[in-house]
């Protein structure tokens, strides 16, 4: 019970709280009575007589006579719209017999016809504003009497107009310059009246009467003069498009644009040609721009301009575009379709250049300066051309050496004491990070095969199936432009794949899968491992989109598994050693 008691009264105290409807005291009057004549009132209503009101004829419950009484309200600070919803209450079982809204002198005025009543309570209330209450009034029959009731809800105003910078006066009283914020600004009609910073663009707002509430308290103006145009392209099967200043499409269309009450500003213009060619420009219109405007299209790119030397992105340098300066670089220029000379300088360096702007034109022109080793800098200043991707097929020689009892010999896979021979094929990235430092990594695949000579020349024949993933360290010398040694060092893994064996003759084929690190006990066969890793080093010569590459490889893992078929010496170490060369081809 407390808890709810304490929720009706915080109710209460909200409601009355954010009761925004007063009457105003002293206001309350009876103006007319009988057949008199009224006097002037605070509500502007002259020769109001009871003779003068469309009495109602009947009251709530049907009665065709009875005593009846007039209440006329007037309201301040309150927009029209909401005095519809203003609702009378009266105490003591009195009713309200009627109520509309009337203009009454160019106002809006809320008639009700009410139960007279020696002592009555009047309580007005609305949804919105709250209500309030006037308390012992006494109601005469055939008698009219008038009160105001005020909003006293106030919102902050915002005033803006275009263009900006006009003189606002509110309700006749200077206010400040748009963009403006009234704060505290009563609810109900004010008045606005804006005087144009610029009288050749904008023409003045005179009062204006708006109707300020909680969600219309924002008010932009229109002031910019307006006039009629007409844009004609050249060619006439242009198509045309113009945007306003906060690039808004405002038309479009081919050939011609007709715009009318266009306001004074600046415009853009975009027209392209059926073949392609694109020309964006801006159009002013004010008191001085004709009527038909022609304007020719001429195709056009914003192209960015960067110099380059040894190697590196360089600020500074001079353009010269038909020998006129243009800037420095990085820099982006608009240029109408066409061939144009180029000459970059920085320093002493300078170069020449050719550029075509047409459609095709990516928008990026990038001229490269002499490089600074010409005058025996450093080498690694050198304007060296970076080619990172490229395709590699190389040969392959091994042979696994087998370590026992202090001696090493090397064998085949079938402990023949001879190399084996494969290929290498796959995809390289060799990053150039400059100053000699970079990396070199791919992934290949990589093949042996091998075949065994039998006593009744059937022959057995083997393929070793793996992928082969280097990762290495290179140290790159850059000798010219397009010319470079490079030294390598890293490690790299292997992962067998499939090990086959074909053992038959010209009639028959028996083919037998061995896999990686399996051992058959029927043919006394092992395989390497599986998975494999090694150090490697090697030395490369690149020239352009050529490299040339050998490397050197030592296994550090064990293929113990392979040691069942070289002499069946099962406690040794069995590693791969190869060598390989091949040629890759660089991006």
């Amino acid at each position: 019970m407390k808890k709810l008691f304490l929720s009706l009264l915080l109710s209460v105290i909200a409601m009355a709280a954010a009761a925004q409807i007063k009457y105003v005291e002293g206001s309350f009057r009876d103006i007319a009575s009988g057949n008199v004549a009224g006097t002037d009132t605070d509500l502007g209503v002259t020769n109001l007589s009871a003779q003068s009101i469309d009495w109602p004829q009947r009251d709530i419950d049907g009665n065709k006579k009875f005593q009846v009484a007039l209440i006329i309200a007037d309201f301040e600070n309150m927009v029209p719209a909401d005095i519809d919803n203003v609702v009378l209450r009266l105490s003591d079982g009195l009713s309200v017999i009627k109520s509309e809204t009337k203009i009454l002198n160019g106002r809006k005025h809320r008639l009700y016809f009410v139960q007279p009543n020696d002592v009555v309570d009047l309580t007005f209330n609305t949804d919105k504003y709250g209500s309030d209450r006037i308390t012992g009034v006494s109601l005469l029959d055939r008698h009219i009497y008038t009160l105001i009731l005020r909003n006293a809800t106030t919102v902050p105003v915002v005033i803006d107009s275009d263009p900006s910078g006009a003189r606002v006066y509110f309700d006749e009283k200077y206010a400040g310059n748009t963009p403006l914020t009234i704060p505290d600004v009563m609810m109900g009609t004010h008045n606005i009246r804006l005087v144009a910073a610029d009288a050749e663009i904008a023409d003045n707002v005179d009062n204006h009467a708006v109707d300020i509430s909680k969600i219309h308290s924002t008010f932009k103006f229109p002031m910019r003069k307006k006039r009629d145009i007409e844009i004609i392209s050249s060619p006439s099967s242009a198509e045309l498009a113009i945007y306003d200043a906060d690039d808004k499409l405002i038309l479009n269309g081919t050939g011609s644009l007709e715009l009318r009450d266009l306001p004074y500003g600046t415009y853009r213009i975009i027209g392209r040609t059926v073949e392609g060619e694109l020309d964006e420009r801006y159009f002013t219109v004010n008191g001085n721009t004709q009527y038909v405007n022609a304007i020719n299209i001429i195709g056009s790119r914003n192209i960015s301009f960067t110099a380059m030397q040894n190697n590196h992105v360089v600020s500074g340098a001079t353009i010269n575009i038909n020998g006129k300066n243009a800037g420095t670089t990085p820099k982006e220029i608009p240029l109408q379709f066409g061939t144009y000379e180029i000459e970059m300088s920085l320093d002493g360096y300078s170069t020449t250049g050719t550029l075509k702007v047409d459609a095709k034109s990516d928008g990026k022109y990038r001229l490269k300066l002499p490089s600074i080793h010409s005058t025996g800098k450093n080498p690694f200043d050198i304007d060296y051309q970076k080619r990172c991707w490229g395709f590699a097929i190389n040969y392959v020689n091994r042979i696994y050496s087998v370590k026992t009892d202090g001696h090493t010999r090397g064998y085949n896979l079938w402990g023949e004491e001879k190399p084996m021979h494969g290929v290498q094929a796959g995809i390289i990235f060799q990053p150039y990070f400059g100053y000699g430092q970079g990396l070199s990594m791919g992934v290949y695949w990589q093949a042996f095969f091998t075949k065994l000579n039998t006593p009744d020349q059937s022959g057995i024949d083997g393929d070793m199936h793996s992928l082969w993933i280097p990762f290495e360290y290179q140290f790159r010398l850059p000798l010219a432009e397009n010319f470079s040694i490079a030294l390598n060092g890293g490690v790299a893994y292997e992962f067998g794949i499939t090990n086959n064996l074909d053992f038959g003759d010209s009639d028959t084929s028996d083919s037998y899968d061995l896999g990686f690190n399996k051992v058959d006990t029927t043919y006394g066969l092992g395989t390497p491992s599986r998975h494999s890793l090694s150090w490697l080093a090697g030395v490369a010569i690149q020239y352009k989109a050529i490299q040339l590459e050998a490397k050197l490889v030592r296994e550090i893992t064990d293929n113990k598994y392979l040691i069942h078929n070289i002499n069946g010496e099962s406690d040794a170490k069995c590693k791969a050693h190869s060598w390989t060369v091949g040629l890759s081809f660089l991006f």
